[in-house]
């Protein structure tokens, strides 16, 4: 427990956050707008550029492009790591729930 503060570009994770944070730590996270994120990935990321912008938005839609992409907040947040890095429970509505 040695830090006041952590500043980062990171997978939240509680227990790994409260083992280097002092006691009873506040928790905070930066969400991007959905869209705004999207074009900014597009962009900085480049794999999808050369195909365009419509390939990239049906990569989204049938699942082609990694998690990180289709849903960067769950990623953020530690769904994926939750759920062993798989896009399977998605949608499942209990499991969901029970991340919240």
């Amino acid at each position: 427990h040695q830090f006041d503060m952590i500043i980062h570009h990171a997978i939240f994770s509680e227990p790994l956050y409260r083992a280097y944070m002092k006691p009873a730590p506040f928790f905070t996270v930066i969400l991007r707008e959905p869209v705004a994120l999207q074009i900014s990935a597009f962009n900085y990321f480049g794999q999808y550029k050369s195909k365009g912008w419509e390939s990239y938005l049906l990569s989204l839609e049938t699942g082609e492009s990694p998690h990180l992409y289709r849903n960067h907040e769950a990623q953020v947040l530690g769904w994926y790591n939750s759920v062993n890095n798989t896009t399977a429970y998605d949608n499942d509505t209990a499991a969901v729930d029970g991340f919240i």
